[in-house]
């Protein structure tokens, strides 16, 4: 993949190269069987039977890997808009982001293009059904180059609407860049197909970004290239076949203190234009996220010395929060990474920050860094918190429309023969029988992962859920008068029966 192909505007829309009559064949050829083709195949290779066409798109796959790229370039100038369409998506797939000023004219282009199914994904008629009918929309060569164009910018956290004035903003501050930030992202979206890794191809596609990465010449921006691709949560899919959990530490290892400092005090030494920390909106480079994950590694990069220092950080993050001033994170991980920094404290300044926080069963972000505090107890604790930790886990009954956070988030990182003891323990509380199914299924779940066998079988539980309704009992029991007479009796006793083969 290029970097660098600027060309002054007035040749960008000429083109040497002659296509030959075989290649302009072959494109009207499959123009023909595309009865329908979305930007987003066009985009991200999405090939499977619900966009139609499928044998088509594979026979489209292998004939742009080996066309000349002058030579697609040419095909775009075809007089025909759906060999345009098929060689503007071509040129997409060079990924060469220098030459993205040549797709701009194309947004003007109203010629009818390919159309669209609006009910692909209908629940009431599967696009595979032979009685499914198709909601066809036109589209015009300008929505590809709309949406292929809309990639860049919106990797560049830019979301206006698509137009040339938009784009001149836009490159304006990168024609003469060899790389920015959100050229890789583009690049990992690209590769991973915004979709989950290990499929069609996309484990070598992320390779080959990770590879360009390592070519920069530049060793600070290599690593905070990476890590601002990997830490994001939902970022994207393919982070940890980009980077494992091992070069990122090594990355962050590599990046050291000094710089780290500067990032929680909001600057970054990198003048790449996606990397602006001081606005709202402006994603690309994932401050949250980055922070996040060296927080979690902090004791890696500072010292005990530096422990004041992170309970600086996280009053000045929490006045950035209370201020509207960006960029902030405020977050119960500077009090976990100074425990972290001081073991010896970690007890009280743990049960302190649990005070600061107030539980409320409406916040699920409350909840979770609640629950993120009681990992770290256990963590630096152990046994001695054993009171702490099952008190707090019987006291905050979950969102009762949420599943996943608080509670339900402590039960997944219980799944480890390390935390066996402390399921037993939560298990033989007088307690459990307050809790709802949905909760009970996550502990139930953790405690065969800790255990290694099925203590539960899953079937088991998933009848418990259905017979108990799970619908009912999220956050804790129903009203009696919706329920059948013996369903407390039933149930209580399909409690004591589990606690019993932990016990």
């Amino acid at each position: 993949m290029k970097r660098i192909c600027i060309f002054p505007i007035f040749l960008l829309l000429s083109c040497s190269a002659i296509a030959s009559d075989a290649d302009r064949k072959d494109l009207l050829e499959m123009a023909r069987y595309f009865t329908i083709l979305h930007t987003d195949t066009a985009i991200w290779h999405r090939s499977t039977e619900h966009f139609g066409a499928y044998p088509a798109l594979e026979q489209f796959r292998k004939w742009e890997e080996a066309a000349d790229p002058e030579i697609i370039w040419h095909l775009t100038k075809d007089a025909n808009p759906r060999v345009r369409t098929l060689a503007l998506i071509a040129a997409f797939d060079l990924r060469n982001p220098g030459d993205l000023p040549r797709f701009v004219p194309f947004l003007q282009d109203q010629a009818k293009a390919f159309p669209e199914d609006l009910g692909r994904f209908n629940s009431i008629g599967h696009p595979n059904s032979p009685d499914y009918k198709p909601e066809l929309k036109s589209q015009s060569v300008s929505d590809f180059a709309r949406a292929m164009l809309g990639t860049y910018l919106e990797a560049a956290s830019i979301y206006k609407e698509i137009n040339k004035e938009t784009f001149d903003e836009y490159w304006a501050v990168r024609r003469d860049r060899e790389y920015c930030l959100s050229w890789f992202l583009a690049d990992m979206k690209w590769a991973s197909k915004v979709m989950t890794p290990n499929r069609d191809g996309t484990n070598v596609a992320i390779q080959e970004v990770r590879k360009e990465i390592d070519q920069l010449a530049n060793p600070v921006e290599r690593d905070w290239t990476i890590l601002a691709l990997t830490t994001g949560i939902g970022f994207h899919s393919g982070s940890e076949l980009l980077a494992s959990e091992l070069d990122r530490l090594a990355a962050l290892k590599r990046l050291g203190p000094d710089r780290i400092s500067d990032l929680f005090s909001g600057n970054v030494d990198w003048d790449d234009p996606d990397v602006i920390l001081t606005e709202e909106g402006r994603r690309t480079f994932p401050y949250a996220a980055v922070v996040n994950f060296v927080l979690q590694h902090a004791a890696e990069v500072f010292t005990a010395e530096d422990f004041p220092k992170m309970l600086e950080w996280k009053s000045e993050h929490q006045q950035r929060e209370e201020r509207n001033i960006y960029p902030r994170f405020p977050s119960v991980r500077w009090t976990i990474a100074a425990s972290d920094l001081r073991p010896e404290r970690a007890r009280n300044l743990l049960l302190k920050g649990l005070e600061e926080i107030p539980y409320n069963a409406k916040s699920t972000s409350i909840q979770d860094e609640r629950t993120y505090l009681v990992m770290a107890l256990w963590k630096h604790e152990g046994e001695a918190a054993l009171k702490e930790v099952v008190d707090w886990f019987y006291g905050e009954t979950p969102n009762p429309n949420a599943f996943g956070f608080g509670r339900h988030r402590f039960c997944d990182w219980m799944g480890s023969e390390k935390y066996l003891n402390l399921i037993v323990k939560i298990f033989e509380d007088k307690r459990i029988t307050t809790l709802g199914f949905s909760s009970l299924g996550y502990l139930v779940r953790a405690s065969n992962k800790a255990a290694g066998k099925e203590i539960i079988p899953h079937i088991e539980l998933n009848q418990a859920e259905n017979d108990f309704g799970r619908s009912l009992t999220r956050g804790g029991p129903p009203a009696p008068e919706l329920l059948p007479d013996d369903w407390e009796k039933r149930r209580s006793a399909t409690l004591l029966d589990w606690v019993s083969r932990f016990q």
